[in-house]
Formats: structure tokens, C-alpha cells, sequence
């Protein structure tokens, strides 16, 4: 790898070498129950959605609506509909 004039393509390939020889690559890949050997990235991306979907569940959600409501309260000019986002928000 060139030092001097690095680009992006080269620092990933290097990076991906220096994973690939200790040994985390493979490690995470077979945590994600895949084979090192044999993997695409689709068979990642798949699985990484799965994980993501599997992460969602109803606190969340109330989570993610209350976060939702707060930034609203922030973005408001008016008191009337500032104190109803504010309950709201307050709720989740």
C-alpha cells in the first residue's frame, strides 16, 4: 500500500487483509452463522436485516414516537400545539 497517495479502494483492501489474517472476519462470520469459506454479501446484508428486524419490538417503537414528538416540541413556534407535542412526547 502507497503511504504517500492513499486511496480508499487500497486502505479497505488493507484493511480487509490485516482482518482476514486475525482471524475477526471469521469470527463474526461465524457468528452470524454463516461460512467464512463460502459467503456473498448478500447472504450478510440478509442477515444483518434479520438481526435488525429481530431488534424491534414494542418499547421501541413508544421509544422512537416520544423521540419523535420531542424534536417536534423543539421545532414549534406556537404554545397551543408546542404544549400538546410536549404531552404527547411526555406520554411515550
Amino acid at each position: 500500500m502507497n503511504l504517500e497517495h492513499p486511496d480508499l479502494v487500497a486502505i479497505l483492501l488493507h484493511v480487509a487483509d490485516q482482518g482476514a489474517q486475525s482471524g475477526v472476519v471469521t469470527h463474526l462470520l461465524t457468528q452470524l452463522g454463516l461460512d467464512p469459506n463460502e459467503v456473498t454479501v448478500g447472504e450478510v446484508v440478509h442477515r444483518l436485516e434479520g438481526a435488525a428486524w429481530a431488534a424491534i419490538n414494542l418499547a421501541n417503537v413508544f421509544a422512537l414516537l416520544g423521540a419523535l414528538f420531542y424534536v417536534a416540541t423543539l421545532l414549534m413556534r406556537t404554545i397551543v400545539p408546542l404544549r400538546v407535542s410536549a404531552l404527547i412526547s411526555c406520554a411515550f
